[in-house]
């Protein structure tokens, strides 16, 4: 399974469990349309370490790096490159 697939999986089952009314695509602003709250982004985080086995230091918990399930995804691609990103 892609990480994409997992991570929107992820947000589906348990950052909006209970919501099935709201549905998104991988680009969609996850962030600006309210979808995941900044407590949605820590549990992202969480989830992303545990998962990926990826350390998440806390400078790169910004916007652009979280925006999408797109960004999320170009960023953990980044880090397993070891190439840093400035979006």
């Amino acid at each position: 399974m892609s990480q994409q697939t997992e991570l929107m999986e992820f947000i589906s089952e348990d950052l909006l469990r209970g919501r099935p009314e709201i549905s998104f695509e991988a680009q969609d602003d996850i962030l600006g349309s309210g979808i995941v709250d900044s407590l949605g982004v820590m549990r992202i985080v969480a989830f992303i370490e545990e998962r990926f086995d990826v350390t998440v230091p806390p400078e790169d918990v910004r916007l652009e790096n979280f925006l999408s399930v797109n960004h999320i995804v170009a960023y953990l691609k980044s880090r397993e490159d070891g190439v840093s990103i400035d979006n």
